[in-house]
Order: C-alpha cells, then sequence, then structure tokens
C-alpha cells in the first residue's frame, strides 16, 4: 500500500468523524456543572432566600452565648511509642536521608558524565581535513 493511499484514507476517515461528531453530540442533553451537593440543597429549600444574618436568626430563636453549654478542655498525656528513643541515633531515618543522597549524587554525576561525554573524531589520512 501506498503511502499516498494511507494519507488520502486517513483523511477521509478523519474527515467522517469530524462530521459525525456534532451530531452524536446534539442527541445528548445539556450537562449540568452544578455540583450533585449543591443540586440536593436546592431541591430541598424553597425559591426565597432569608437576608438575616446567622447571628439575627440565633436571637430570634433565643440561642446566644447565655444559653451555651459549659465548656471543660480535658489535656490527654501523649502517647509515647516504643520505636523512638531518646538521644540515640534513628537509623530509619538515616538510612532513608543516606540512600536519597546516594540517588541525588549519583543521578548528578550521571549527568555529568552524559553531558561531558563527546566522541572524538578520528582523523584519517586519506580524508580532506586531515592536510
Amino acid at each position: 500500500m501506498s503511502s499516498h493511499r494511507i494519507t488520502r484514507t486517513a483523511g477521509i476517515a478523519l474527515s467522517i468523524a469530524a462530521l459525525a461528531a456534532p451530531s452524536a453530540l446534539a442527541d445528548n442533553p445539556p450537562q449540568s456543572l452544578v455540583s450533585p451537593d449543591a443540586q440536593d440543597a436546592a431541591a430541598g429549600r424553597g425559591t426565597s432566600q432569608t437576608l438575616v444574618s446567622p447571628d439575627a436568626q440565633d436571637a430570634a430563636a433565643g440561642r446566644g452565648t447565655f444559653s451555651a453549654p459549659v465548656v471543660t478542655v480535658v489535656k490527654v498525656p501523649a502517647v509515647t511509642t516504643g520505636n523512638r528513643s531518646d538521644g540515640g541515633i534513628q537509623w530509619t531515618d538515616a538510612g532513608v536521608g543516606a540512600g536519597g543522597m546516594l540517588g541525588i549524587v549519583l543521578l548528578a554525576g550521571g549527568t555529568a558524565v552524559l553531558v561531558a561525554h563527546r566522541p572524538r573524531r578520528r582523523v584519517t589520512a586519506g580524508h580532506p581535513s586531515a592536510r
């Protein structure tokens, strides 16, 4: 099969696909770009919108700081895990750091070798540049 025939067949196929795409899209209804949560919120709510602030709504309903419950703050002691020791070396952390550093050094060295490596031209006696 010649390249001209392949090119012509591909061009015809693309033209047919370009003509068929808008008709395929016309069958579907338009897509809603509103999130499902916003759709649920709009369905459960009436069409009226209140312009009263939340603080004013709370005051009208009899809620406020005077009726708030008493809050007690309880401090929980920190839980220590058995793998942390005070003052010692964490060998897992040191190994991860050393491995990362080795990777960076190897990457930098490989890049330097790749950039600095230039093949040399061999000059032969019969070549015009050897004169």
